[in-house]
């Protein structure tokens, strides 16, 4: 072969080399970052109490004219601030249990309604909030106390003692607790409760 020639294909080559294309580069392994975990929201838990023993709130020896004396030991009990007097009772009065609330309530319960529990009331009917056994809480409605407890709504000079805010009593089946929102009582056999204060009434 001539030198030409032997240039000629040499140069061939490289520029059949040159066309070959490069391997691309391996991708970089760049670590991905976690997604930051979220914070657990904590679960709220009930305020604690301090359970008063329920022969603290017995007034088995109060005298009245209104219904002569009241001889059972049953709880009864005063608001803290005045207003609002309740009652936890035994057997020999159905079980009842609920409170009674002056006219410085700022609500109403609904009574233009056939279906409402205080419509066409002939006693007075929705001044305060009541219940026997496990039944749901509904209107007070009653012409007369019902309970001793009921005079603490009305008569602050009536022996019957407060339950301070953070306290509770149980008698029975029924526990009421004393908040700062007000007075919370409910049953722990059927669930049924409600909340009363000046500005609240609430039945569940």
């Amino acid at each position: 072969m001539s030198r030409i020639g032997i240039v000629l294909a040499v140069s061939l080559a490289l520029a059949l080399t040159g066309c070959v294309a490069a391997p691309d580069p391996e991708p970089s392994s760049t670590p991905t970052e976690a997604a930051p975990s979220a914070t657990p929201t904590p679960t709220p838990t009930e305020p604690e109490f301090e359970a008063m023993d329920p022969s603290l709130f017995f007034v088995d020896q109060l005298t009245d004219a209104m219904w002569g004396s009241w001889s059972t030991q049953d709880v009864n009990f005063a608001a803290p601030g005045g207003g609002i007097g309740c009652a936890i009772l035994g057997e020999p009065h159905q079980f009842l249990w609920g409170c009674a609330i002056d006219d410085s309530k700022t609500w109403e319960f609904p009574r233009d309604d056939p279906a409402d529990y205080c419509y066409d009331a002939q006693v007075p009917c929705g001044w305060g909030i009541e219940a026997s056994g496990g039944e749901l809480p509904h209107p007070r409605y009653r012409g007369d106390p019902g309970f001793p407890g009921a005079f603490a709504s009305s008569s602050p000079d009536q022996p019957i003692r407060v339950l301070e805010v953070g306290q509770s009593v149980t008698f029975g089946d029924v526990t009421c607790y004393s908040e700062e929102r007000g007075i919370r009582c409910e049953n722990a056999a059927s669930g049924h409760g409600f909340v009363i204060s000046r500005e609240i009434n609430e039945i569940y």
